[in-house]
């Protein structure tokens, strides 16, 4: 860790908030990583890391979205297929 931000650090910070969107912090309990992600969120302004993240931030209230359970069952053959 630096004394500045670089490219690095904002790769980095965008795949460990991907977590977040799953209700796992991981960094909880890792002082260090809470303190690094800090100092990225300072570099680049909170209101536009609140921005860049807000889907992932979110992402628990999508959950509560209802989805047409006619459209479900057509979509279904299409996932299933994706994921073998």
């Amino acid at each position: 860790m630096g004394s500045e931000i670089s490219l690095a650090d904002l790769v980095a910070i965008r795949e460990l908030m991907q977590p977040i969107g799953a209700a796992c912090n991981i960094f909880e309990g890792w002082p260090k990583l809470v303190t690094w992600r800090s100092q990225v969120e300072e570099a680049v302004g909170k209101e536009l890391f609140q921005e860049a993240h807000e889907w992932i931030l979110n992402a628990q209230d999508l959950r509560k979205v209802q989805i047409d359970p006619q459209m479900k069952e057509e979509m279904k053959p299409q996932l299933l297929k994706m994921l073998k």
